[in-house]
């Protein structure tokens, strides 16, 4: 049986090679986007945390979307698929999905940690007067955020990022450099502080590090995508539903 550990690509899935700079400007583009959403929210809502969070929630969808149809284009014009990015989905993938998300907790919460000793020299303020946000924000950031959000960025980061860059200069560089990337694009969903926005940064690039780890290991995509799907649906999803519905 062959193991979802194995990190030996297909010979369907070489394709032809993708530049490094078309490669880093796909890094780039998400985090450009990202940013450009977070300063449109700031200029639209006054800087008032609520609406700049809701506007970024509502946008972030055609975000993803626009991330994973430049991904896919990308492929097929080197002769390749996402199929190939992602690999065959297999049941066990849900079990190694779950084991996902038990690390991606615990290096969220350790990152957290770090990035609000940091930042802050301990627990980040908390603000007691922002709204909660309308029920069907609550139901889109439990329902469609996690799934687009989860496919979009393993498909850039540790898809088409991580497996680009490892073969012009090393697994563990690739690696870091994409869990910069991916800790800086989150520096966008932030932009009401900057204390916020380097705590954010500090924590999501240790989860992009466990993340990338991860990604050298399995052989598929899948155990990610669903591992952040989950990690999602419990850390933003559902804490937004319960929210809007109080």
């Amino acid at each position: 049986m062959t193991s979802v550990l194995s990190t030996t690509p297909t010979t369907r899935s070489m394709g032809r090679p993708i530049p490094l700079f078309v490669i880093a400007g796909v890094l780039l583009l998400r985090t450009g986007l990202l940013f450009a959403v977070g300063g449109l929210a700031l200029r639209t809502s006054g800087a008032r945390a609520g609406e700049v969070m809701s506007f970024v929630n509502l946008w972030i969808v055609p975000v993803d979307l626009i991330s994973i149809y430049v991904v896919w284009w990308l492929l097929r014009r080197s002769g390749r698929s996402l199929g190939d990015l992602t690999g065959r989905f297999q049941g066990r993938d849900v079990a190694w999905g779950l084991l996902v998300l038990v690390i991606g907790m615990i290096a969220l919460q350790g990152g957290g940690f770090l990035g609000n000793l940091i930042a802050f020299g301990g627990p980040p303020p908390v603000d007691n007067s922002l709204p909660a946000p309308p029920v069907w924000l609550g139901l889109w950031s439990l329902l469609l955020i996690p799934i687009t959000i989860a496919v979009a960025e393993e498909l850039v980061y540790r898809g088409f990022g991580q497996k680009g860059l490892q073969s012009a200069i090393g697994r563990w560089p690739a690696m870091l450099v994409v869990a910069a990337f991916f800790g800086l694009q989150h520096a966008a969903l932030s932009m009401t502080s900057g204390e916020m926005m380097l705590s954010r940064v500090i924590g999501t690039f240790i989860a992009g590090v466990a993340f990338g780890i991860m990604a050298m290991r399995f052989r598929t995509l899948w155990p990610l995508i669903i591992g952040h799907w989950l990690l999602d649906v419990l850390g933003l999803g559902l804490p937004m539903l319960m929210w809007s519905l109080s």
